[in-house]
């Protein structure tokens, strides 16, 4: 997508008053009908122009003595680790993704393709990250601060990573099979 496409979808964006989730939502339906990675660029882009809202979580935490600083936690070392051997941190196992889409490939295409492009992996992760952006819906303008723990963990995990590992194969095999039959590398 070029900077003036983005530029395009946020003015829509902003004249039909959506935040960046109903934005990226929009988009993907008709009559636009972008892939979930060109929706996701949009969202990060139109997510950078929103104003920061300021809750009363925010000022109490601000005024806490005691908070550690980012860089001192192991997660924010492990990071930054991470990003200086070039890998960044995923929602998904990529090996696993790689490796089900070749098997795919072989059940499917005959074998066609032989490699997995990053930018496959990338679009598969894109695609997940707008599912799970999309669960919570709109934001509301009234919610009550604070943190809340709706859910039983133990009871809903396991049907969680259920429905959204069925998503990420119905993803897989959409891609392999609507991918055009160029080259041995699935893009």
């Amino acid at each position: 997508m070029t900077k003036e496409q983005i530029e395009k979808l946020i003015a829509i964006g902003k004249r039909k008053g959506f935040n960046a989730v109903q934005l990226s939502q929009y988009i993907t339906q008709p009559p636009y009908n972008l892939c979930a990675a060109d929706a996701s660029i949009v969202y990060f882009e139109a997510r950078k122009r929103e104003p920061k809202k300021i809750t009363v979580a925010d000022v109490v935490n601000a005024s806490i003595d005691t908070i550690r600083p980012v860089s001192d936690s192991a997660d924010a070392m492990a990071l930054a680790v991470h990003a200086a051997a070039g890998y960044t941190p995923s929602n998904l196992n990529r090996s696993s993704v790689k490796s089900f889409a070749l098997a795919t490939s072989t059940r499917i295409r005959a074998g066609k393709f032989k490699r997995v492009s990053p930018s496959f992996v990338k679009q598969v992760e894109a695609e997940l990250e707008n599912v799970i952006r999309g669960i919570g819906g709109p934001e509301d303008s009234d919610d009550t601060p604070g943190e809340w723990d709706f859910l039983n963990r133990k009871q809903i995990s396991a049907r969680v990573f259920e429905q959204l590992n069925r998503f990420i194969r119905k993803v897989i095999l959409r891609k392999v099979r609507g991918h055009p039959s160029l080259g041995q590398t699935l893009r």
